[in-house]
This record gives structure tokens, C-alpha cells and sequence, in this order.
């Protein structure tokens, strides 16, 4: 069963395949970042963005956009390779200059 799911996703567009990855990309984010702060605190009622309005939403929008940016969802369709882990590390990066620059403001 999980297989044929597989088999079906993996038949459809690139297209399809790199929107389906950045809806879960944008589902996912904010509870990772919500874990590191629960880990790093060790708090469980820590607020993600407590300053900015809609904070998960635009922190999460602005992740993907990093990974849009960078062209990882086009690059995992494709391939993975050592430069996919390069994009990433730029994403991330591009994502945590966002990150200061909205706390410091």
C-alpha cells in the first residue's frame, strides 16, 4: 500500500512534487523551530515568535521562500547530491539573518 503511494508520487510532475514538498516544509518549520526553543529552554509553554505579529506564519513563509530561492525543491526533484547540503546551509542561513533582523526590529 505505502508503496503504490510512493510509486503514484513519484509518476506525477516536478511541479506537483515541489509544491507538495513546500506545503509540508510550511506545515513542518514551525514546529521544529518550536522544538529547538523547547529544547534550548526546556519549556514546553515557549512561544515561537512572541513579538511579531503573525510570526509562524511569515518565519515559515520566509524558510520556504529561502528554499525556493536557493532552488533546493528543484534540486531534491532532480537529484541529491553534496550541493543540495550547500543550498541548504544558504537557505538556513538566509533564514536566520531573517530571523534577527525581525527581533531586532
Amino acid at each position: 500500500m505505502v508503496r503504490n503511494i510512493i510509486h503514484q508520487f513519484a509518476a506525477q510532475p516536478r511541479l506537483y512534487k515541489q509544491v507538495f514538498l513546500s506545503f509540508l516544509d510550511l506545515l513542518a518549520f514551525p514546529v521544529i523551530l518550536w522544538l529547538c526553543y523547547v529544547i534550548r529552554l526546556f519549556d514546553f509553554q515557549t512561544p515561537i515568535i512572541s513579538d511579531a505579529t503573525y510570526g509562524i506564519i511569515l518565519i515559515s513563509f520566509i524558510a520556504v521562500l529561502s528554499l525556493m530561492i536557493t532552488g533546493v525543491y528543484r534540486f531534491i526533484v532532480h537529484t541529491f547530491e553534496e550541493i543540495l547540503i550547500w543550498k541548504l546551509a544558504l537557505a538556513v542561513a538566509m533564514t536566520m539573518i531573517a530571523l534577527y533582523v525581525l527581533r531586532s526590529s
